[in-house]
C-alpha cells in the first residue's frame, strides 16, 4: 500500500522569523559599503576663447587681466590651464550705486552756463594701471542690471564701468609694455548683454560663441 505524502505547516510564528530573518539581511546588504571606482579626470583644456585668443596672437602664454571677476568665477566659466595663463585680478572701487544713467547721458545739457558749471559724476577706474601694463588679453563679466523693455540691462552704469576700465586697460597696455613699443592685445567680454557698442564695435568682433565674445580693438581709435 502506497504511502501518501505528508505536507508540513509552518507554524504562523516560524514564518514571522523567516519574514525577520529576511528583513535584516537585505537591509544589511543595502547598507553594505559598495567598492570605490576611481575615474581618471580628464586634462584640463584651455577654453574655446583662449584658444582663439591664442592662434590670433601666436604665442601660447599670455597675461589675463580679470575685470568683474575673480580666479574662481574665471573657473566657472572655463579657466584657461595655469602653466599657459598668468590670471591677475584688477581692483577697482564699484560706481556709487546711487547714480543713474541720466547723470551722465541726461537728456538737456545746459550749454549756456546759465545754470552754473556742468558737472559729470566720478567713475572710479584702478588706482594703478602699473600693475597690469602688460596684460595680452582683459577678461571681463559684463553685468545687466536694470531698466525695462527692450534696453534692460543695456543703460547700466556699471556696465559703463566696467566697459570704460576694460577700454582703459587695453590702451594702457599697449603703450606701457616693456617687451614690444606697439602690439596687438585683446578683450573678452562674458555675457548676455555684451560689451558697449559705442565702445567696442561689431567690426573689431573676432569670435562669439553664446555669452563669450572676442574683440580686436582700434586702439588708436579706442584711445581717442
Amino acid at each position: 500500500m502506497a504511502l501518501k505524502p505528508t505536507r508540513t505547516k509552518l507554524k504562523p510564528s516560524t514564518l514571522s522569523l523567516l519574514f525577520r530573518f529576511l528583513t535584516v539581511l537585505l537591509l544589511n546588504l543595502s547598507l553594505r559599503p559598495k567598492p570605490e571606482v576611481n575615474f581618471q579626470s580628464p586634462v584640463a583644456e584651455n577654453p574655446r576663447w583662449y584658444n582663439v585668443v591664442a592662434g590670433e596672437a601666436k604665442r601660447e602664454k599670455m597675461k589675463v587681466g580679470l575685470v568683474n571677476m575673480d580666479k574662481l568665477g574665471l573657473a566657472q566659466n572655463g579657466e584657461a590651464r595655469r602653466e599657459l595663463a598668468n590670471m591677475v585680478t584688477v581692483d577697482f572701487d564699484c560706481v556709487d550705486k546711487s547714480l543713474r544713467w541720466e547723470d551722465f547721458f541726461p537728456e538737456w545739457i545746459d550749454q549756456d552756463k546759465k545754470w552754473g558749471r556742468p558737472s559729470c559724476p566720478e567713475i572710479p577706474t584702478p588706482r594703478t594701471f602699473e600693475d597690469y601694463g602688460d596684460v595680452g588679453v582683459v577678461v571681463a563679466r559684463v553685468p545687466c542690471g536694470g531698466g525695462e523693455g527692450e534696453g534692460k540691462g543695456v543703460r547700466d552704469v556699471f556696465r559703463l564701468q566696467v566697459n570704460l576700465v576694460v577700454a582703459n586697460l587695453l590702451v594702457r597696455s599697449r603703450w606701457t609694455s616693456q617687451e614690444e613699443v606697439d602690439r596687438t592685445v585683446y578683450a573678452v567680454f562674458i555675457g548676455s548683454c555684451g560689451p558697449m557698442w559705442d565702445i567696442f564695435r561689431c567690426d573689431d568682433l573676432l569670435w562669439k560663441d553664446g555669452d563669450y565674445r572676442v574683440y580686436r580693438p582700434d586702439l588708436r581709435r579706442l584711445k581717442a
